[in-house]
């Protein structure tokens, strides 16, 4: 069914989530701070998201982390200062920090229960296959053609991944109803 979330498409929306790692500063110090920045970002919105989901479904915090991830990118192409990278580095982290939580939430709808351990690794373990080629990848996109296309790239992914997340990421009532019904049944 087109409307119901596939594992396919989790797997390339969250291995398009994955590149925004790769940002790093030019000393260890900036990138200690960075990160930081990027953590405490992602610590303040699980709970955005939880909200967001419970209310509207995970669809909406999983195209709005996509959209703030590929705006941050977009950001940081044309940022010329330390701020616009800490700014950039917050908004990854607040991206990140609405999908995770709305993942989780999906797949613990949408897998049956007695699945959900071994999707969980098998999700986990494809994203580390599919995970190992992206520096590469950034690094020919660099090479032949300029050191912006491997984040314009990615900007442009996330962008077109939170369309197919808006549309696919559909939970039907009948999934809800069928997951109430094996819980009462435990």
């Amino acid at each position: 069914m087109l409307l119901a979330p596939s594992w396919e498409w989790m797997l390339l929306a969250l291995a398009i989530n994955q590149i925004p790692y790769a940002l790093v500063g030019p000393s260890f110090s900036a990138f200690i701070a960075e990160y930081s920045t990027f953590s405490f970002a992602m610590m303040l919105t699980p709970v955005l998201s939880g909200r967001i989901a419970d209310r509207r479904g995970e669809r909406v915090p999983i195209s709005g982390g996509f959209l703030i991830v590929s705006t941050a990118l977009l950001i940081f192409l044309q940022a010329r200062s330390y701020p616009g990278f800490i700014l950039v580095w917050a908004m990854i982290g607040a991206g990140v920090g609405l999908l995770s939580p709305a993942y989780q939430s999906l797949i613990s709808k949408v897998v049956p229960r007695q699945s959900l351990v071994a999707f969980t690794g098998l999700f986990h373990g494809s994203l580390g296959l599919i995970s190992p080629p992206a520096p590469w990848i950034g690094a020919l996109l660099w090479e032949r053609f300029n050191p912006r296309a491997p984040f314009f790239s990615t900007a442009a992914l996330a962008i077109l991944m939170a369309l197919p997340t808006w549309l696919y990421f559909r939970i039907s009532k009948n999934v809800a109803v069928d997951e109430a019904a094996v819980a009462s049944q435990d």
